[in-house]
C-alpha cells in the first residue's frame, strides 16, 4: 500500500525529529550552532553554509537531501527515523486511507495478529516503543469488526501508550505537537465502554513518566537508554512497579541512588528483550526496529 503525501505540519515535525535524533546519536547538545559546528568538524573542506540549514531545520524545515543521506549513512538508524510510516499515518492527506486494509499487513515473527488471546498479540501490545507507535495508530483507526478486539484494548490504553511513547527521544521534542495532531483521531474513537484514562490527562502522564525515565537514567539503568526504559517500566506488573518505585525513591528524593539495576529487574528485562528481538514487528513491509541493546 502506498502512504500519502505528508502535509506541511506534519513534514515539519519529521523534519525537527530527524535534526534531534541526529543530536542525540552525535553526543551533541540539540542546538543548531552546535550541531552545525559539529557537522563542519566532520567536513572541514565543506564550502557550503550549513549554519543556516540547521537553523531552518530545528524549526521544521527538512535538511537538505545531501545532508540527511550522509547523516543517515554515519547513523543508519537515522533512516527508520525519517522514513517510519507514523509521518504519513498522522498526515491530515491519510483521512482516506484504508486502514483494515493497512491493518492486514501488520506481522509479528512474520505472521499475522492472532486474536484477543494470542501470545504475538501480546508482544505487539508490550510494544510501547515509538518506533511501533504507528502500528498501534493503524489499529486504533481501524473499522471492521475483525480489530474490534484490539481497538476497544487502544480505547483504554492509547493514552497510557502514547504517554510512554512521548518520553522517548526524538518524540520528546515534539511531543506536545504531535499531542495536538493527534486529537482528532483520538477524540473521534467510539469507545465502549468508554477509555478508562481520557485523552486530556496525558499531559500529567508525560511529566510522571519523564520523571520515572530520568531518575533510571541517573541510577545508570539500561545504560540511560530512554526506549529500553519506557520498555521495562511498561512491562513491570503492578507489584514490581511498586517495588522499584520505593528503590528509587525511599520517600526522600535526596537520597543516594542505588549503584546498579537489581538483578531481578535485569532478568525481566532480558527475557521479555529475548522475545521481542525473536519476534520482529512490520508494517506494510516497515521493520519497526528495536531499540539498540548493549
Amino acid at each position: 500500500m502506498r502512504f500519502p503525501h505528508l502535509d506541511q505540519t506534519t513534514r515539519g515535525l519529521r523534519g525537527q525529529a530527524f535534526v534531534h535524533a541526529a543530536a542525540d546519536m552525535a553526543g551533541r547538545p540539540h542546538k543548531p550552532d552546535s550541531m552545525a559546528a559539529w557537522y563542519l568538524q566532520c567536513h572541514p573542506n565543506l564550502r557550503s553554509d550549513v549554519s543556516k540549514q540547521w537553523r531552518r531545520a530545528f524549526e521544521g524545515a527538512t535538511i537538505a537531501s545531501w545532508v540527511r543521506e550522509d547523516l543517515s549513512n554515519r547513523f543508519p538508524s537515522l533512516r527508520q527515523v525519517f522514513d517510519n510510516p507514523f509521518w504519513a499515518l498522522m498526515s491530515e492527506s491519510s483521512a482516506a486511507m484504508d486502514w483494515d486494509e493497512l491493518a492486514d499487513t501488520i506481522r509479528v515473527a512474520d505472521q499475522p495478529l492472532d486474536g484477543a488471546m494470542g501470545r504475538l498479540t501480546a508482544l505487539l501490545f508490550d510494544r510501547v516503543d515509538w518506533p511501533c507507535f504507528c502500528v498501534h495508530l493503524v489499529l486504533l483507526r481501524t473499522h471492521h469488526r475483525r480489530f474490534m478486539m484490539y481497538r476497544q484494548w487502544l480505547a483504554n490504553n492509547f493514552v497510557r501508550v502514547f504517554g510512554w511513547v512521548s518520553v522517548q527521544s526524538p518524540f520528546l521534542f515534539i511531543a506536545n505537537e504531535v499531542y495536538r495532531q493527534l486529537n482528532p483521531s483520538v477524540l473521534g474513537m467510539r469507545a465502549s465502554p468508554p477509555a478508562v484514562t481520557p485523552w486530556a490527562a496525558w499531559p500529567d502522564i508525560h511529566k510522571l513518566n519523564l520523571g520515572l525515565i530520568e531518575r533510571c537514567g541517573q541510577a545508570g539503568w539500561l545504560s540511560k537508554h530512554d526506549q529500553q526504559l519506557a520498555l521495562l517500566w511498561w512491562n513491570l506488573s503492578p507489584v514490581q512497579c511498586s517495588a522499584v518505585l520505593d528503590l528509587l525513591y525511599e520517600d526522600d528524593e535526596t537520597v543516594c541512588l542505588p549503584e546498579a539495576m537489581p538483578t531481578v529487574l535485569q532478568q525481566v528485562w532480558r527475557r521479555k528483550r529475548n522475545r521481542w528481538l525473536d519476534h520482529p514487528v512490520t508494517l506494510n513491509g516497515f521493520h519497526c526496529s528495536f531499540p539498540q541493546v548493549e
